[in-house]
């Protein structure tokens, strides 16, 4: 049978292997929240770099319309002027009787 010292070695050596147990569980746990966090930290960057993508793109269009913009509106003065013009000449025409007395007149 067991000397008493020996039943007291075995009762710490089962003790000893809970206690490592339930480090390697808490362990266990430990690594999966950190594997699971890490996993979403580079979901997070991933959308980030999405997101930044998207952005750029946005700017890109944006100075797109700004200049298409400015564009139209120059086009837009340009026809302006030449319908002022156009309308003037007609209104010189109406009062002159031809082109020789607009000549004389100038």
């Amino acid at each position: 049978s067991m000397s008493r010292m020996e039943e007291e070695y075995k009762s710490q050596a089962d003790n000893m292997s809970l206690v490592i147990k339930e480090c390697e569980d808490k362990c266990a746990k430990l690594r999966e929240n950190f594997e699971e966090s890490e996993a979403g930290r580079r979901k997070e960057q991933e959308r980030g770099h999405e997101l930044e993508i998207e952005v750029s793109q946005n700017k890109e269009l944006l100075l797109q319309s700004e200049d298409r913009v400015r564009e139209l509106s120059e086009e837009i003065k340009k026809s302006e002027k030449a319908y002022t013009e156009s309308v003037e000449e007609q209104q010189n025409s109406a009062h002159t009787a031809s082109p020789a007395v607009m000549a004389t007149l100038r």
